[in-house]
């Protein structure tokens, strides 16, 4: 389960060349070679809020969360109504297990945009990592609004749900993440567990029979020990 970050778009004047350069190398995974690009295109254009941005995305991408956030703070500087680098910041953050800064950076963000639907999800998994269940159901239904034919946010709130014990809900979210992804090993996996749970050990193994043949681990070594071959 990952957050979401969100790259910029095309900047413009002088140093467009260099910048377009390292949002090639970004995509690519090439992140330090990225930075360099990003870095001449900021000695060009000093007020480059999205070159900031995208330099703090591959830092964040090689694992460099402090120095991500120093390029997200001066995105930010830059144009204080950025939700890209608030919502960005706040996953640097909360790879620092900033958790309050992270949802800060979250609640930000969507008071400049109500709908967006990253900074949902993102501010979603920190509240489920942090027991706040019922915060992060809301927020991955608020998700699911915005992007009704996301396999991820329902599989997640369907997690969520089962945490709550509401079993029948969490069924129905991994349904239709399994509906709109046949091939999400994970939503078989959940609802394998789930299964497992409520002692439908036939069923899990239908499930993690499915999740083992997509790739997945932990499915595997459950079929090894729970089901007959």
């Amino acid at each position: 389960m990952m957050l979401t970050l969100i790259i910029a778009g095309c900047s413009k004047g002088d140093s467009e060349r260099s910048y377009n350069e390292g949002m090639k190398k970004l995509k690519a995974g090439n992140y330090a070679e990225a930075i360099e690009d990003f870095t001449r295109s900021i000695k060009s254009d000093p007020r480059n809020s999205d070159a900031y941005n995208n330099r703090g995305n591959a830092k964040y991408a090689a694992g460099e969360y402090q120095g991500a956030i120093d390029d997200y703070n001066k995105a930010i500087e830059i144009d204080p109504n950025n939700a890209k680098a608030y919502n960005n910041r706040g996953n640097a953050k909360n790879e620092l297990r900033d958790s309050r800064g992270a949802i800060a950076d979250y609640n930000r963000a969507l008071e400049i945009n109500s709908n967006d639907s990253n900074a949902l999800y993102n501010r979603g998994m920190v509240l489920l990592r942090i027991g706040d269940v019922e915060g992060a159901i809301a927020d991955f239904t608020s998700t699911i609004k915005v992007r009704p034919n996301d396999p991820e946010a329902y599989n997640i709130r369907g997690f969520s749900k089962a945490r709550k014990d509401d079993m029948e809900g969490a069924f129905e979210d991994f349904a239709k993440a399994i509906a709109l992804n046949p091939k999400y090993s994970m939503a078989y996996f959940n609802r394998g567990s789930l299964k497992s749970r409520k002692g439908d050990i036939s069923g899990a193994c239908m499930d993690m029979k499915k999740a083992s043949d997509l790739g997945d681990v932990q499915a595997a070594e459950f079929l090894k020990k729970r089901c007959k071959k």
